[in-house]
């Protein structure tokens, strides 16, 4: 190292430190602990006193400032609300008398036009002169709007007549029409809206809205300062504080102790920076140097201020400083007189405290002593639980452990012994369980295989030398644990299975520990396979057969599947939860009706799943709660337009500790609706049948009716024999009364009386034909004929003539003169023709069809190879190809409520189709009519094929 390299020697300064600090270590490490411990707390105690004192006192001070702020504030605040509220009522009184008046000087010039002394519009015009002649203030005036914010009057003409009910204070009028309102407004050329105020009233017979509008500052007038001063003097804050009120000039208005004078010479003095704070910000609080007249030094003081814009006031209140922070000086000098014998006290304390500690350290110290002399015996009586009696317990432990060190070595030979016997008993027990287990067990010993040697182990390099086998290992092998053990496997390869030789190939190069599944076709056997090595050169396998385990798992597994696919091979759906609610089973039928697939299903809460199960949730909550069967029927759900029905069943599943339910909802909705079907047609029944009883009663009057009509006749017309003597008795001339009925119509109306008794009499003859119970057995029946009994009946229909009679309805014939006879049940075929009259009849009467041409339903037969066609077509509004698809469905009706039951088209497929094995089906489209066409077959029995 150079010279330069070497480190430069210690100043004298730091020699000093490092010696006073050596010594001042030296001598405290050598005091007692008791006087370490009393030297150490007064220490803390004089720096948590400097510290606290530091750090309390400028918080204190802070938090005493802003509370006398928050005073201030406060203060102000409720001076500028008093004011405001003053200034507010006396403009608000003031527009009120204006707008007041004006109301009754439009009252009597209403008065004036309702007595005729002037028109109603020389009334208006003469307020409308008044109105404009006045003035508010120096820009306020009186404007008028109807109800509809409609400006009736404004001192602009270029207003009037316009709408202004966009303007929010116009929508408050509109709304009111009585009251005061302050707003904000903004002239053409302004940059910055101003506060105005206006009052209205409402004038009813004119339907005007009068309003007196100004804006506010104009009005500032109405108040004096005056009026405040007893509220501004009466405030005071801590002993000397006050309130004072200033104008925009640096005027003084209100002051509780100096005069507008002596103010005016302050504001001279250095004192100017005050008052600019005043006057030239909005608001805000601030310290200030303050000295009052006659004081010699100026004193802290804190104020907090705020503007009056509409005014240009400035309310301010102040306090010293001092007088807030009172308090503090005083707990300060209570502090310091108790800091003295406070410290004495802690100082005492600190002393019993470190004697508590070091009495005991003496006493230990002593035993330990002892102890180090070979007294073993030594003991430390102490019962406290603070860390002197641990260590006393803690000494007294060793000691007695010390003691028993001796006869623990006296005592280890019979120990060793004792030991050597529980070992041979678990030798013993291993034994037992060696032998005794059902798994095969076998410990090998890895040694190289001979070069030559041949086999299914030669290419592995590695052979088995088998140390032990338990008698599991040697059934599975069939080897020997007395004959075979020592020896190594590519001895006995020629008596194992090759299974075994392929298995320990396979050990010879895997990962130990390794654990897997094997099966072996040529033993038929599945068996789990766990090896490790307990050495080095030592093997460990334990080879389990699991084929039963195995079985019955496949077998389970089968089960498993057999079950699911029934469950799911099911129309209903089935799903089951736990007891929580949550999905457990979800089969294919539940996947179709909700969308959700299994997958998503499984574990997951059922009412998530369908609207329809979170709405009867408590069925499946009460299964479960009170492990019984529940149920519901008929449970109405709407999906899109469609109404389905649905019955719900709850089983409660209990299978020891498995506690849940099965859940089964099947679709009702045909079951409801032939049950509906099946009510409708026992009253359709019943209706038939006093149809059938009303027609057998009617028929006999009618009978008699138009015999003697036909009586009548005869005897008044024909040349009978009996005629010509009756009337050759009573002196008669036959010509004459001749002459008579033709000039009076006699015969007329008694031809228009049988006519109309035989129309009635068919009417009766096909009601009672078309009441009577349908037969199995079919009949040839004239198709024309059908058709127009039919027509008859659908003419004298009491619900159509409700709307508009039948008789309006044009019908049209195309019959094919080929078309005769068909085999047929012709009260069904007559039923089914009404309901398409019927149906017809109700769609050209529609409102949908209102305005169309002259109704007109075209009837058309044709005779086909096989069947005869039959068309029933009207010039109706007609339908889109989502009705026409679903026209024949039962239930479905485009009538409204109470209009239909939507079963007659339905029933009426079922009578061609399913009855009579023809065909019946709906060509339409929008605005183009309705074609229903009917094809029956011409040979009973056969079935046609569309």
């Amino acid at each position: 190292m150079t010279p330069s390299e070497q480190p430069s020697p210690p100043s004298r300064a730091s020699r000093r430190h490092d010696s006073f600090f050596s010594s001042f270590k030296y001598v405290y490490s050598n005091l007692r602990i008791r006087t370490k411990f009393f030297l150490g707390a007064g220490a803390l105690i004089v720096l948590g006193a400097v510290v606290g004192w530091r750090l309390t006192f400028p918080l204190m001070e802070d938090m005493v400032q802003r509370q006398a702020v928050a005073e201030l504030e406060n203060s102000v605040t409720l001076l500028a609300n008093m004011v405001d509220t003053s200034l507010k009522m006396s403009i608000k009184n003031r527009l009120r008398g204006i707008a007041e008046k004006n109301r009754e000087i439009a009252a009597h010039y209403q008065v004036q036009a309702a007595s005729g002394v002037m028109t109603l519009k020389e009334a208006k015009e003469r307020v409308a002169e008044i109105f404009s002649s006045q003035r508010i203030g120096k820009t306020g005036y009186l404007y008028v709007i109807d109800s509809k914010g409609e400006v009736l009057f404004h001192p602009k003409s270029a207003v009037s007549g316009e709408n202004v009910s966009h303007f929010a204070f116009v929508r408050d009028q509109m709304m009111r029409r009585m009251g005061y309102v302050e707003y904000m407004w903004r002239n053409p050329g302004e940059t910055v809206p101003r506060a105005k105020a206006l009052y209205m009233t409402y004038f009813e017979p004119w339907d005007w809205i009068i309003s007196v509008s100004t804006y506010r500052e104009e009005f500032a007038s109405l108040i004096s300062a005056q009026d405040f001063r007893e509220d501004i003097l009466a405030l005071r804050f801590g002993a000397s504080g006050y309130a004072l009120l200033l104008d925009d000039k640096a005027t003084l208005l209100i002051h509780p102790k100096i005069s507008a004078s002596e103010f005016s010479a302050l504001t001279s003095s250095s004192n100017m920076s005050v008052i600019e704070k005043i006057t030239e910000n909005a608001s805000g609080s601030f310290r200030y140097m303050w000295k009052n007249p006659g004081e010699e030094e100026a004193r802290q003081k804190i104020m907090f201020y705020r503007t009056l814009p509409l005014l240009n006031w400035h309310v301010a209140a102040t306090a010293y400083l001092e007088e807030y922070q009172a308090p503090l000086a005083n707990l300060r000098t209570i502090l310091l007189l108790g800091a003295v014998p406070f410290l004495a006290v802690m100082l005492l304390v600190t002393a019993a405290i470190s004697g508590s500690i070091t009495r005991p350290l003496r006493e230990i110290m002593q035993a330990v002593a002892s102890g180090s002399r070979g007294d073993l015996s030594v003991r430390i009586h102490r019962k406290s639980g603070d860390e002197a009696g641990q260590l006393a317990h803690y000494f007294n432990l060793f000691m007695s452990r010390m003691q028993d060190y001796e006869r623990d070595l006296r005592n280890e030979m019979d120990e060793r012994m004792t030991a050597v016997r529980a070992l041979e008993k678990g030798e013993k027990r291993y034994r037992m369980l060696f032998e005794s287990m059902q798994d095969g067990f076998a410990m090998f010993e890895l040694v190289p295989i001979a070069s030559d040697m041949p086999g299914t182990l030669a290419g592995s390099g590695t052979d088995f030398r088998i140390l032990e086998i338990n008698p599991a290992f040697a059934q599975q092998t069939a080897l020997s644990p007395a004959r075979d053990t020592g020896k190594r496997l590519s001895e006995v390869a020629d008596t194992l299975s090759s299974y075994w030789l392929r298995l320990y190939r396979r050990l010879a190069s895997c990962e130990m520990p390794a654990r897997f599944g094997d099966y072996s076709p040529e033993l038929g056997r599945f068996f789990h396979v766990t090896a490790y090595r307990p050495e080095v050169d030592v093997l460990a396998v334990l080879v389990a057969d699991v084929t039963e385990a195995k079985t019955a798992e496949e077998e389970m597994r089968r089960a498993r599947n057999y079950v699911r696919s029934m469950i799911d091979s099911m129309p209903s759906v089935i799903f089951s939860v736990d007891r929580r609610g949550m999905i457990t089973q979800w089969n294919a039928a539940a996947e179709r009706l909700t969308g959700k697939s299994r997958d998503n299903a499984l574990g997951q809460h059922f009412t998530t799943q369908w609207s329809l199960l979170q709405e009867n949730a408590g069925l499946v909550e009460s299964a479960l709660q009170n492990h019984e069967s529940t149920s519901r029927s008929a449970i109405e759900e709407h999906a899109g337009d469609e109404q389905h029905f649905y019955e719900m069943l709850v089983y409660p599943l209990l299978i020891s500790d498995v506690e849940g339910a099965v859940v089964r909802v099947d679709d009702v909705t045909q079951r409801i609706r032939m049950q509906e079907m099946l009510a409708q047609s026992e009253k359709m029944l019943s209706v038939g049948g006093l149809a059938a009883g009303m027609a057998h009663e009617i028929n006999n009057p009618l009978g008699g009716i138009i015999q003697g009509v036909q009586n009548v006749r005869r005897r008044l017309v024909d040349d009978l024999p009996a005629n010509l003597r009756a009337a050759e008795a009573c002196n008669l001339d036959r010509e004459a009364l001749a002459c008579y009925l033709e000039d009076r119509g006699i015969l007329g109306f008694i031809e228009s009386i049988r006519e109309s008794g035989d129309r009635a009499s068919r009417i009766v003859r096909n009601m009672l034909e078309f009441s009577r119970t349908p037969q199995a057995v079919r009949e040839l029946a004239p198709v024309h004929e059908l058709i127009e009994k039919a027509l008859s009946l659908a003419a004298s229909d009491y619900d159509l003539k409700k709307r508009r009679s039948f008789k309006t309805i044009s019908i049209e014939r195309s019959y094919d003169e080929r078309v005769g006879e068909v085999p047929c049940s012709p009260s069904e075929i007559e039923q089914v023709l009404l309901n398409l009259f019927k149906n017809a009849a109700q769609a050209l009467f529609s409102e949908v069809s209102t305005g169309y041409k002259t109704p007109r339903i075209t009837l058309r037969t044709k005779r086909e190879d096989d069947a005869v066609r039959i068309e029933v077509a009207d010039n109706g509004p007609g339908m889109d190809r989502a009705t026409s698809q679903r026209i024949f469905e039962p239930f479905f009706t485009t009538k409204d409520v109470g209009e239909g039951t939507g079963l007659g088209l339905s029933v009426s497929y079922f009578i061609i189709v399913q009855n009579h094995g023809g065909e019946l089906y709906v060509e339409s489209s929008p605005g183009h009519g309705a074609t229903f066409v009917i094809r029956l077959p011409l040979t009973a029995g056969k079935r046609l094929h569309p």
